[in-house]
């Protein structure tokens, strides 16, 4: 059936492209929103190995192949899985880059880099968090094993709540912000 489908063109990706691969699950682990390629040429550090050596074009190369396998949905400034694609890929590599705390924490650590500077209620981070949003809550989804991240996940949700705050958005932005809080605590008795 499917699994068998998707396992195979996975294993031959593996095989032909592992870049290709990475840049697949990491936008597995991202959620269902498009992933901005920017996101991850811009912040190449927090990448792992084979995708933290692609240059800017090998990246759009990789993702294109993913296009033409019909894999994901490529434009020249995002890549869109479909759901399904989305959960095997979780689904079958929870385990990977156990060393880097797995999917999930380069996943948290790649937004934690993304994220502005500046408040999130200043009006000039609000395109920025218009877009991280939607990946925030997906990468930082409490069924993950967060834990080596606690502080990351913490901060990023405390500034997704404050943006949502400032948006009008109080209900959601409570919700984020308890999460937050929790994550915070975690984070301390992990440093204690």
């Amino acid at each position: 059936p499917w699994e068998a489908v998707w396992d195979l063109a996975r294993d031959r990706l593996a095989d032909t492209d592992p870049a290709a691969l990475a840049l697949l699950t990491l936008a597995a682990w991202l959620g269902p929103a498009p992933v901005p390629l920017a996101l991850l040429t811009d912040h190449r550090d927090v990448l792992p190995e084979p995708l933290a050596s692609a240059s800017d074009g090998r990246l759009a190369d990789h993702a294109a192949l993913l296009d033409r396998r019909g894999l994901a949905r490529v434009t020249d400034e995002d890549l869109l899985l479909h759901p399904m694609v989305a959960g095997l890929l979780t689904d079958r590599t929870v385990g990977e880059h156990a060393d880097a705390g797995g999917w999930a924490a380069i996943a948290v650590r790649l937004l934690a880099a993304a994220a502005p500077d500046r408040p999130a209620r200043d009006r000039s981070t609000w395109p920025t968090w218009r877009w991280l949003l939607p990946h925030v809550v997906a990468a930082t989804d409490p069924v993950r094993r967060l834990e080596t991240v606690a502080a990351e996940v913490g901060s990023l949700l405390g500034a997704a709540g404050t943006y949502l705050a400032a948006r009008g958005r109080s209900h959601a932005a409570r919700a984020l912000l308890d999460d937050a809080h929790e994550f915070d605590v975690v984070a301390r008795l992990r440093a204690a």
